[in-house]
C-alpha cells in the first residue's frame, strides 16, 4: 500500500472512532434527557398521589373535626346531631390514657382523633414506600403538627398508648415537633434540677429541725 493509501486508511479509522465517540455521546445524551423526564414524570405522579391522599383523609369530617379542634373552641355536631361546645382544652383532656371513663364528648373527641392519627399512618407509610415525598404533604400538615407540638406530651402520649407508630414517625419528621422535642428535654432537666433543690432544702430544715431539740438539751443542762 502506498504511503497515500496508508493516510486515507489512518483518516477512515479516525473518522470511524470519532463517529463512535459522537454515538456514544449522542446516546449518553439522550439517555441522561430520559432520566430527567422519568424523574419529572415520577416528581408528577407523587405529586398527584399525594394530592389524592390529602383530599381523600382531609374530606373526612372526623379528620377535619380533629384538626379544627386543635385551633378552635367552637360548637361540633356528634354523631347524634346533637351540638356541644368543645374548647381547645377539653380536646386535650379527652386524650387521656388514663381515668378511661368518658361523656358523649369526650368519646367523639377521641373518635376524631383516632381517625386524624390513622389517616396520619397512611400518610407515613406512603412516605416509606415513596410513594408520595414529604414535601408533597408538608405544607398542608405543618401548620397543626405546629399546634400538637405546643402540647406534645397529650399528643405523643395517645399516639404512643394506642400504637399510632406509624404517626409518631410522620410528626417526627417535622422541624417544629424534633424543636419541641428540645424544648421538653429542657423543661423536664429544670423541674428536675427544681425538685432537687426542693428535696435538698427539705432534708436541710430537718437536719437542722433535729438538731434545735439537742441543743436546747444541752443549754438546760448547762
Amino acid at each position: 500500500m502506498d504511503e497515500f493509501g496508508t493516510v486515507v486508511d489512518q483518516l477512515a479509522k479516525i473518522a470511524a472512532v470519532a463517529g463512535g465517540l459522537i454515538a456514544a455521546f449522542k446516546a449518553i445524551d439522550e439517555m441522561r434527557k430520559k432520566r430527567e423526564e422519568d424523574a419529572r414524570q415520577l416528581q408528577w405522579t407523587q405529586a398527584k398521589e399525594a394530592q389524592r391522599i390529602l383530599e381523600a383523609g382531609l374530606s373526612t369530617k372526623p379528620v377535619r373535626d380533629a384538626l379544627t379542634m386543635l385551633d378552635w373552641s367552637r360548637p361540633f355536631t356528634l354523631p347524634d346531631n346533637s351540638v356541644v361546645h368543645i374548647s381547645q382544652q377539653e380536646a386535650r383532656d379527652a386524650l387521656r390514657t388514663r381515668g378511661l371513663g368518658f361523656t358523649d364528648k369526650e368519646t367523639y373527641i377521641r373518635d376524631c382523633f383516632d381517625a386524624l392519627f390513622g389517616f396520619f399512618d397512611q400518610v407515613e407509610q406512603a412516605l416509606k414506600v415513596k410513594l408520595v415525598l414529604f414535601n408533597n404533604v408538608e405544607p398542608a400538615l405543618a401548620y397543626y403538627v405546629g399546634l400538637m407540638a405546643r402540647h406534645r406530651p397529650v399528643f405523643e402520649g395517645f399516639m404512643t398508648n394506642y400504637h399510632y407508630l406509624q404517626a409518631t414517625d410522620l410528626v417526627a419528621r417535622f422541624d417544629i415537633w424534633r424543636a419541641e422535642e428540645s424544648v421538653t428535654s429542657d423543661r423536664e432537666e429544670l423541674n428536675h434540677g427544681k425538685q432537687e433543690a426542693r428535696k435538698a432544702k427539705s432534708r436541710q430544715r430537718k437536719n437542722v429541725a433535729r438538731r434545735q431539740p439537742a441543743a436546747e438539751d444541752q443549754a438546760a443542762s448547762a
